[in-house]
């Protein structure tokens, strides 16, 4: 509902000719090859998916410290933690990115490369598989 103002001050702002409005979208991840950085600069998240989504993707993410999203984002090396609420410390990180496709494309592989150790389904049932064998005690594993 918000499109004509948002593509007003697209224009307005002079970003129009790079500003892509898709409204709803169910693969939305088919967009992220397209995208330079991911920014999700959230005051609340449990463990986002589109983190995840980005790392596979290989794009650097900026993103705040909130919840589990430190254990994906490691700072500096698959994109940058910034404060909550601070705007300046958003575009200043995202301008970096922007502006070092080096650095931009050292972090996507790094993120790509830790999604893959951490984060897959596969690697998730090992590590469950190791919580459980922990937990069980051994006389009942014998039965």
């Amino acid at each position: 509902p918000e499109r004509p103002e948002l593509e007003a001050l697209a224009t307005e702002l002079g970003v129009n000719e790079r500003l892509t409005i898709t409204g709803w979208s169910a693969n939305a991840r088919d967009y992220l090859p397209s995208f330079d950085v991911v920014a999700l600069p959230s005051r609340f998240e449990g463990f986002p998916l589109v983190v995840l989504e980005a790392m596979m993707a290989r794009r650097p993410v900026v993103a705040t410290p909130v919840q589990s999203v430190p254990e994906a984002i490691e700072d500096g090396e698959t994109g940058f933690l910034i404060p909550i609420d601070d705007p300046s410390s958003l575009a200043q990180a995202v301008t970096r990115l922007i502006d070092d496709p080096a650095l931009r494309e050292r972090m996507g592989e790094r993120a790509r490369t830790l999604a893959l150790e951490r984060f897959t389904a596969a690697r998730m049932a090992r590590s469950y598989e190791a919580l459980y064998a922990r937990l069980t005690p051994a006389d009942l594993s014998d039965s």
